[in-house]
């Protein structure tokens, strides 16, 4: 009877396990839907706002990480992205993109350090060893380690989230 007992128990608790798992896999489906909504939502706005007839292009890492819930013309998405009323014809207009890099604020930190470097030297990139090329090399690595710092910081700030 004892052991009927403890298997009963047994049972009972990876039952459970099992059932929360499933509340848990189901309550994140349904956050996903809710934010990509949102996110779409948000996206089809800026269509409107904008009208880029040439493309809206969704970036960040948001979208390749999630492209799942994005791609598709009945995903949560892009169902959000067309319920505009009768505004909806416009966005019919605005072809959208998903860039799917996720380092392009990297790429962004380090074009605006090479105009930065451009402005600050009239466009004068000196091949020298010394003198002019020197301080060139000192100017370049001053905004090299600016982006890596910026970097630094949008990756310590991703890991805390």
């Amino acid at each position: 009877m004892e052991w009927a007992s403890r298997y009963n128990r047994q049972l009972n608790s990876q039952m459970m396990w099992k059932v929360r798992c499933v509340t848990h896999a189901i309550l994140f489906l349904n956050d996903c839907f809710v934010h990509h909504s949102a996110y779409g939502s948000q996206v089809g706005a800026a269509g409107i706002k904008f009208i880029p007839t040439g493309g809206l292009y969704v970036t960040g890492g948001l979208t390749p990480k999630n492209i799942q819930f994005i791609a598709g013309q009945n995903s949560p998405f892009m169902t959000a992205y067309h319920d505009k009323g009768r505004v909806k014809p416009i966005l019919d207009t605005v072809p959208i993109f998903a860039v799917m890099v996720e380092d392009l604020g990297v790429r962004g930190a380090l074009k605006n350090a090479q105009i930065e470097y451009e402005k600050y030297t009239g466009g004068h990139v000196s091949d020298s060893a010394g003198g002019k090329g020197m301080s060139d090399l000192v100017l370049w690595l001053h905004f090299g380690a600016a982006a890596a710092i910026g970097f630094a910081a949008c990756a310590a700030f991703n890991r805390r989230k």
